[in-house]
């Protein structure tokens, strides 16, 4: 019979292991990697640090790897038995920025701030909480005998639309290799109700420039006569994009 993991068992670790937990933790929320501020770059070079720190301190042999600009992915190897089946853990370690002042914080952002049992900082839910538990979790399993090789694949480009991503998996697919992955970046509907996500949308980016003249003109001589920019763009994404249902129309009208 394989070896499993009980619920108890699963709590028992989770209550010996707490203290480990919310130090790290802390460590990853007050190193703001903002990936979308370039004055956060390092940062971010120190949140990578921490990363590879981190797998190897739990066992995992580690790899960077880089696209020839952006921020790198992170991949922790747990076991490589070829009679195992292999999942791989996908998370992001980069976040959004967030201030205190500009924003409805109580705490400090990028502070690490603990409430009975409820965590604040920005990344303790999205996504470094997740991606931390995620490899308790794996150690839990590794500890317990499961027959199971585990990887992390740590992204640094998540909250800025992973422009990366795809040339960096993909001249690494050998190493990346998997028989399985799962997205450990998704939410709970409730603190007793865990969610599994089936599907996830995708994300697609495009500039839209509008040209209207060759030189500025003053609102006040042609702004009756000239058409605005902003509003042509507007109607052109309204061609696009269906704003009240959020359905993307199959043909865009061609009326200008």
């Amino acid at each position: 019979m394989p070896t499993t993991l009980k619920r108890e068992k699963l709590v028992s670790f989770a209550n010996d292991h707490r203290e480990e937990f919310e130090s790290l933790l802390r460590r990853f929320v007050e190193t703001p990697t903002v990936s979308v501020d370039p004055n956060h770059l390092g940062d971010i070079k120190k949140g990578v640090e921490l990363t590879v720190e981190t797998l190897e301190r739990f066992g995992g042999k580690v790899q960077v790897y880089s696209a020839a600009k952006g921020n790198p992915v992170v991949h922790g190897v747990f076991g490589s038995d070829s009679g195992r089946p292999t999942v791989t853990v996908y998370n992001h370690i980069d976040v959004q920025p967030a201030s205190k002042q500009t924003e409805p914080w109580r705490t400090e952002p990028f502070v690490f701030t603990k409430e009975g049992d409820t965590y604040y900082g920005r990344g303790t839910t999205d996504d470094k909480g997740p991606a931390l538990s995620a490899l308790f979790g794996a150690r839990a399993a590794i500890e317990a005998g499961v027959p199971i090789n585990i990887r992390f694949l740590w992204e640094f480009e998540e909250e800025i639309g992973s422009p990366n991503f795809e040339t960096i998996i993909s001249k690494a697919v050998k190493d990346l290799r998997t028989d399985s992955v799962v997205v450990s970046d998704t939410v709970w509907v409730s603190r007793n109700r865990p969610a599994s996500s089936a599907g996830l949308r995708g994300l697609l980016g495009f500039v839209l420039t509008l040209e209207t003249g060759e030189v500025d003109t003053h609102s006040g001589e042609t702004g009756g006569a000239s058409r605005n920019p902003i509003a042509e763009l507007m109607q052109l994404v309204c061609q696009l994009y269906d704003a009240r249902t959020g359905k993307i129309k199959s043909r865009a009208s061609t009326t200008t």
